[in-house]
């Protein structure tokens, strides 16, 4: 019988809604293991739960033979005592605090009975230097980048001793240059004896990387197989496996639908729907930027150079010299609420912090400042849930209850709510899209480019 490095068998509902239904994950020493699936198939609560995060309604864990969980939840302390660890895609590093203050939290290093934070530093440092691992320790969180952070919490892990690490979406956030570094890091530790699980939805990432391969749908285990060997592996070899994983993630009818899809490319209008012109605030210099009538305008760049700054600036959350206009009527000195009566609508690029009231339902996110949806005087509760249902079903959101608190959806289902807010507002002129696909599996960013395409071919500056 394998001792596995570790086994979960789990099921958990929400709100009555399930998330898993007796769902498996069996991990190798030595691998990584890709635990695949659409947004909502379940793929984050089953890492969660190995590690202890949340808790199952149902289910089993084992850690090389030894059972650490029967019928009664495995705690978070608990697991990390059996060497499990994981680094969540949203990360949980305080950002007001230094890495090496986070990495003390409930690994307290003393020295005369005082917190020795200098030790716990020396100590992430000599190990970020031995595995080629880049983190400054002394740094605040607030001052690094998202990759810097989940290098620091990926290291953290590592220092308390964890040899089976769970990275959630660990590349959603990244760049293509710190998803390749990520990568080739996960690939050394597993030759060296860690056993990982990668979630994720990309499949690049599935063949650059995993030994292994999970898929879950709606909560179940669908498919599983092992990939050859990485120096056998060329497009005859990986390509028909790649096409039986994505028809086990979505289905073969999604995947034959979205090959047959055929983008159309819309007419850009002759008049310029935005202009900016000699453009200067902190962070960014535009001499002339615009964006006509039924026009979707890529912008591109190693994040951190200036698209988050540029959005700031359009959609009036940043101050700055010289003229932005739309329709010719300019916009500086206006406020979000004024430019937003104006036509400006605005996906932003981190859905958490400037996005979605997590704490709040699926309905009332889809009609925040929508007056002529919610009503103007008293709420419309009829009108609401009609509104709130038809974007549910257009854009596949899951749990399809209109009442299911955001927090609890997938990141790809909170996304989702997100672009179905701003892609269904009305009187929009122009359409500010900042990363609108992070976090979300290739279906629905099909939708969502398609959704984009559509907003271009209504005359929507994009």
């Amino acid at each position: 019988m394998t001792a596995w490095a570790l086994r979960v068998i789990a099921s958990k509902a929400f709100a009555g809604k399930p998330a898993l239904l007796d769902a498996e994950l069996n991990l190798r020493a030595g691998t990584v293991h890709a635990l695949v699936g659409e947004n909502g198939a379940g793929k984050s609560t089953l890492a969660k739960i190995a590690a202890g995060i949340i808790a199952f309604d149902q289910g089993r864990i084992e850690r090389a033979g030894a059972v650490l969980a029967d019928g009664k939840p495995l705690s978070a302390q608990a697991a990390r005592a059996a060497g499990i660890g994981m680094v969540q895609q949203h990360g949980s590093f305080a950002p007001g605090l230094s890495v090496a203050e986070n990495a003390s939290v409930g690994f307290e290093v003393t020295r005369h009975g005082k917190l020795d934070i200098a030790a716990t530093a020396q100590h992430l440092q000599t190990l970020a230097t031995n595995i080629g691992l880049h983190v400054d320790p002394t740094r605040l969180v607030q001052e690094l980048s998202v990759g810097q952070v989940q290098r620091a919490e990926l290291l953290t892990v590592l220092a308390r001793a964890a040899d089976v690490i769970l990275l959630d979406e660990p590349t959603a956030l990244l760049t293509p240059r710190e998803v390749d570094e990520l990568l080739r890091l996960v690939r050394r530790l597993a030759d060296n004896g860690a056993a990982i699980v990668i979630v994720t939805h990309r499949l690049r990432e599935v063949r650059a990387v995993a030994d292994e391969v999970t898929v879950l749908r709606r909560g179940r285990n669908v498919a599983h197989m092992t990939l050859p060997a990485h120096d056998q592996r060329d497009d005859a070899t990986m390509g028909p496996l790649l096409d039986e994983i994505a028809s086990a993630m979505v289905g073969q009818a999604t995947v034959a639908k979205l090959q047959r899809t055929v983008a159309a490319t819309p007419q850009a209008g002759t008049v310029a729907t935005l202009r900016l012109h000699n453009v200067v605030a902190a962070g960014l210099s535009i001499e002339s930027l615009q964006v006509h009538r039924g026009e979707i305008v890529g912008v591109a760049g190693i994040e951190g150079h200036g698209q988050t700054e540029l959005c700031e600036v359009i959609d009036g959350q940043r101050d700055c010299n010289g003229s932005v206009t739309v329709n010719s009527l300019e916009l500086r000195g206006l406020s979000v609420a004024a430019r937003r009566r104006l036509g400006v609508a605005h996906i932003p690029s981190d859905r958490h912090a400037a996005g979605l009231w997590l704490d709040a339902s699926i309905a009332t996110n889809l009609v925040l400042d929508r007056p002529d949806v919610a009503g103007r005087f008293a709420l419309r509760h009829t009108a609401i849930r009609e509104f709130c249902r038809a974007r549910i079903a257009e854009f596949d959101i899951r749990p399809g209850e209109p009442d299911a608190r955001v927090a609890d959806l997938s990141g790809g289902n909170q996304q989702k709510v997100l672009v179905a807010r701003e892609l269904s507002r009305p009187d929009v002129h122009v359409l500010l899209a900042a990363q609108p696909t992070r976090g979300v599996d290739f279906a629905a960013s099909a939708t969502i480019w398609a959704q984009l395409q559509k907003a271009a071919q209504r005359g929507i500056a994009v």
